[in-house]
């Protein structure tokens, strides 16, 4: 009889997924490729092979995009608590319990931020495509790093492992800094700014990967690692009720035995000298949904590579239940550590997530409240959040603005994906929750006083981008991961409208967008207005925090900095509206130069839909009277299944 429970995630194969990655990935190489060729090239083939990198450039994300909404739409057509697809792409390394391969994972999570980061980046690609087809001075470096980045990031969101997710991670921050830093020396010290707080950023990030590592499999005493004596798996089904007796299981009966860890095992039933097979080939992980007979099963996990097999002895099957083999100890996957945590026995004891809170990484610091602070550092970092705010507005300032909204935009996603996909272990540690909450409200201050003592629009937007990432922290530190995901999405989008626009404001039309933009970003409670309403809500968040430092000081602080960006971003409006002389019309007449091209005005207008729509997506909840819960919100219920802990723990499915 199966002793263990839990809301173990249900995995779907998806055998196509890599092309997320592939195509931005492919695009940069087809443009390195004919960028070489152009050394001995006629001055002809030059503008053809520049037109024919141009369109390369523009192509590869929005593949990317399309095959992303694909599977958006694929999601939805399945039950939510089985919302995630896997691929193992290929094996790389399996050393003791450390295994590191090639797999991508997509949830609702993963992929908002991916629509969000391919979608960006493919409209800044149209618009280096358009300039570079206007005055041919975009080179075709600028187009291969584009892409390369967007792939990067991708990568590091459709990561299943730690090991893969680094990767993706580092090379994100190494080429979101060479693309959007000049030549110049202002350029030059932002780039070596930039460099080494990446690098701080990475070795954070490894830092906690290590130590949850390690933790997941046993403790350190006294110097010496000692291993935990659990089984290496555990069986867990999604069955309510009690198994039948083996006298009356049908001779023909059938179930299910899902193993969606360790890629690349065989699976042994009973004393069979043979793997498990379908269509007469071995069943290899990961393997979901495989048949077999009801009733008492042993089961051997022959991981290769010269690794012991594990058994998991004495599972019985009732008809038509589905039974899953979860990996227990040491593991470098996120969803196999949360899957850990939501196992309990028949006493309803949850004994791995009880273990885990008692080991100490130092000193009375707890090994999860140490690995949330490392991920913290991480994210703040690389969103440019306090203490490390100054060095995205030195790196965008002298870029150009397309590459700059991408940097900015690729920042805040990927830090707070960071810390949306650790949610539950913030869950864990009140410390670490408050610290990212106070660290938060600080950073969305100390931004709006640095977009109140600007002068220049472009650093303005860099510390209103900061502000926005300030708040979503604040949002996730109060136990609100959906709140601050929804703001981060809409900041994104609002924030590229601003600065677009904010380029052409000497024309109508990009004074009017701006007008708009600035409307969207404001913080007037307008429910579905972009942003507006969504930095309420994460100052509610933090007001129905259990936390007295949460509740009392990150609430007021943010209020302060919610009110100070608003009046910024109306001034910015103000002397925007003085700079046409009383008559936009006439000056637009005079200077055809600043007329808004039809594709950045489009972009404008696509960008700033988008934020409308998500946020009134969000702000749905207000028609069922709850304006500062998300419980009935059609996007939060998307969200819900791959954020929480307490989510996890409620579900039933294998």
């Amino acid at each position: 009889m199966i002793e263990t429970h839990g809301g173990v995630q249900h995995v779907e194969l998806a055998p196509q997924l890599w092309c997320v990655v592939f195509f931005p990935f492919i695009a940069a190489i087809a443009i390195s490729y004919f960028g070489l060729t152009l050394g001995s090239a006629s001055e002809k083939e030059k503008t053809d092979a520049g037109d024919t990198i141009a369109r390369i450039a523009a192509l590869g994300p929005f593949a990317a995009l399309l095959t992303a909404l694909y599977y958006v739409y694929e999601l939805s057509q399945i039950a939510p608590k089985s919302r995630y697809f896997l691929l193992h792409f290929a094996n790389l390394l399996r050393i003791g319990q450390l295994d590191a391969n090639v797999d991508l994972a997509l949830d609702p999570l993963a992929a908002t931020f991916a629509i969000v980061i391919a979608a960006v980046g493919g409209a800044v690609a149209l618009l280096l495509a358009q300039r570079s087809k206007q005055n041919k001075n975009v080179s075709w470096q600028l187009f291969a790093r584009l892409n390369a980045c967007i792939a990067a990031a991708l990568l590091f969101v459709l990561a299943d492992n730690f090991p893969l997710a680094l990767v993706g991670w580092g090379a994100t921050g190494a080429l979101a800094s060479s693309l959007a830093i000049s030549k110049t020396e202002s350029g030059a010290r932002a780039r070596r700014i930039s460099f080494v707080a990446a690098r701080f950023g990475d070795g954070a990030f490894l830092v906690a990967a290590a130590s949850l590592f390690w933790s997941f499999g046993g403790t350190f005493t006294d110097g010496d690692y000692i291993p935990d004596l659990d089984a290496r798996y555990a069986a867990v089904s999604n069955a309510a009720a009690e198994p039948t007796a083996p006298g009356h299981t049908s001779p023909t009966a059938k179930a299910s035995i899902t193993l969606a860890s360790t890629p690349g095992a065989l699976l042994f039933v009973d004393e069979s000298h043979a793997p498990l097979e379908n269509a007469g080939s071995p069943v290899r992980a990961p393997a979901v949904r495989q048949a077999v007979d009801a009733g008492m099963h042993t089961f051997r996990v022959h991981p290769g590579s010269g690794i012991d097999d594990s058994i998991v002895a004495h599972v019985r099957f009732t008809e038509g239940a589905e039974i899953a083999l979860v990996l227990v100890g040491a593991t470098a996957n996120l969803r196999e550590m949360r899957d850990q945590l939501t196992l309990t026995d028949d006493r309803g004891t949850t004994w791995r997530r009880d273990a885990l809170i008692a080991r100490r990484a130092f000193g009375s610091v707890g090994v999860v409240t140490f690995a949330c602070l490392m991920m913290l550092i991480a994210a703040a970092i690389r969103g440019a959040a306090l203490p490390f705010e100054a060095w995205l507005a030195g790196a965008t300032e002298s870029s150009l603005m397309p590459t700059a909204v991408f940097v900015q935009g690729v920042a805040a996603c990927s830090g707070i994906y960071l810390l949306a996909r650790v949610s539950f272990l913030f869950e864990l540690s009140p410390v670490a929750s408050t610290i990212a909450a106070l660290l938060g409200a600080f950073t969305a201050l100390v931004a709006g006083i640095a977009m109140f003592a600007s002068t220049r629009p472009l650093r303005t937007v860099s510390y209103l981008a900061c502000a926005q990432f300030g708040f979503a922290m604040m949002a996730l530190g109060a136990g609100s991961p959906i709140d601050a995901v929804i703001l981060v999405a809409t900041a994104t989008f609002a924030t590229a409208a601003l600065a677009l626009s904010l380029a052409r404001v000497s024309s109508p039309d990009g004074l009017q967008m701006t007008r708009v933009s600035i409307f969207a970003l404001s913080v007037a409670p307008i429910p579905g207005a972009g942003i507006s309403f969504m930095v309420i809500r994460a100052i509610g968040a933090a007001g129905a925090s259990d936390s007295r430092w949460i509740n009392d000081t990150a609430q007021i602080v943010a209020v302060y900095a919610a009110g100070l960006v608003s009046y910024v971003l109306w001034k910015m409006l103000h002397v925007a509206s003085k700079k046409d002389d009383k008559n936009p019309a006439k000056t637009a007449k005079k200077s055809s130069a600043d007329e808004m091209p039809p594709l950045e005005k489009n972009l404008v207008i696509a960008f700033f839909g988008a934020a409308f729509v998500l946020g009134l997506a969000f702000d749905l909840s207000l028609l069922s009277g709850h304006p500062f819960t998300s419980d009935a919100s059609p996007l939060a219920s998307w969200l819900a299944p791959g954020l929480a802990l307490s989510t996890a723990r409620g579900s039933s499915g294998v």
